[in-house]
């Protein structure tokens, strides 16, 4: 989820696939998160190539020379799967298959953080505010 600091709502990008009705009560799953109040659409692309690429810009961005994007060491799920859970199975010809394996809860989680980047990064733009203090150096300090 990606919070607005301005605001108390919360609101994120969800797999395409949210919008299909259960087989047990014809609910969907973009339908039940709504009413738990709060705000979602569906991705903009499902396409995985964006999703990773998403993923890949936001761990190499850099804010004042320090890393862009931290994640809280207590998200040890999340972690693992991107250390190495969330990965692709191998072929006989020793290429990568085109899907990452459905190895559950790794690509679960691998799945949801893409969708989540895809969400900050993708088709909206770049949706990071970044909250700093600007201060005033002389011009010689970048010399």
């Amino acid at each position: 989820l990606v919070s607005d600091w301005s605001s108390d709502v919360c609101s994120s990008d969800l797999d395409p696939a949210s919008v299909q009705k259960s087989q047990a009560d014809e609910e969907t799953v973009f339908k039940t998160i709504e009413k738990c109040g709060l705000k979602v659409t569906t991705a903009a692309s499902n396409k995985l190539d964006l999703r990773i690429g998403s993923a890949e810009t936001l761990f190499g961005r850099q804010i004042m020379g320090k890393a862009g994007l931290l994640i809280d060491e207590s998200c040890k799920g999340l972690i693992g799967a991107l250390k190495h859970g969330y990965k692709f199975a191998e072929k006989k010809d020793g290429d990568n298959e085109e899907k990452p394996l459905k190895d559950h809860p790794n690509s679960d989680l691998g799945d949801a953080f893409c969708y989540l980047t895809s969400y900050v990064v993708g088709s909206r733009g770049l949706n990071i505010v970044v909250k700093r203090e600007i201060k005033q150096v002389a011009s010689t300090a970048w010399v």
